[in-house]
């Protein structure tokens, strides 16, 4: 293969992933079901910003930044939107929600068929069915003091931990709550 073959295809490459880069952007910005969602228009061009708060650890108070600009509602990302209305909750994530997971953000797999979160929608409403009597108002109150005694003992564990200013692995203590006797 010549020289000049070879430039001439690396020069398409090039046109095509800058035609390609550029008809994505203006998707985005004009004719993507999210355009008219309220926002930077740099973040709903391309994923790069949201990318780079998140690789810069900024992205918790750029975010709150924009909603404090922008509204209860803000576009984060092409595809991503953020809300801090508590009205949008039950919409999201209630019973009747009509969303369905986003497999980019929950991954499924064979092996999650049995974990309630990552479940889908099927199989989530199944298992969700079977924890409702745990959750009731009743069974909650009936638990309130084995509840409360653990995250008493928990309190205690941090307060003596603080004392000997030790490094303490806040997971680890979490987990290891109701299991009382590893505290």
């Amino acid at each position: 293969m010549s020289f000049d073959r070879i430039t001439a295809a690396l020069g398409s490459v090039a046109a095509l992933v800058v035609i390609h880069g550029i008809s994505s952007v203006m998707y985005n910005l004009f004719w993507s079901p999210l355009r008219s969602v309220p926002g930077s228009k740099w973040f709903a061009a391309t994923p790069f910003p949201r990318l780079w708060l998140y690789f810069s650890g900024r992205e918790p108070w750029t975010v709150k930044e924009m909603h404090e600009r922008y509204g209860p509602i803000v576009r984060l990302a092409p595809y991503e939107v953020s809300f801090i209305d508590e009205k949008a909750w039950p919409e999201i994530y209630g019973y009747k929600a009509t969303t369905h997971k986003d497999e980019t953000f929950y991954p499924f797999s064979p092996g999650t068929k049995h974990s309630l979160i990552l479940a889908d929608d099927e199989n989530h409403h199944r298992m969700r069915k079977m924890f409702l009597p745990a959750f009731s108002a009743r069974a909650l109150r009936e638990q309130t003091e084995l509840l409360n005694g653990y995250v008493t003992r928990l309190v205690k564990v941090l307060e003596s931990k603080l004392e000997s200013d030790n490094v303490v692995d806040l997971v680890k203590m979490y987990n290891l709550t109701t299991y009382v006797s590893n505290l």
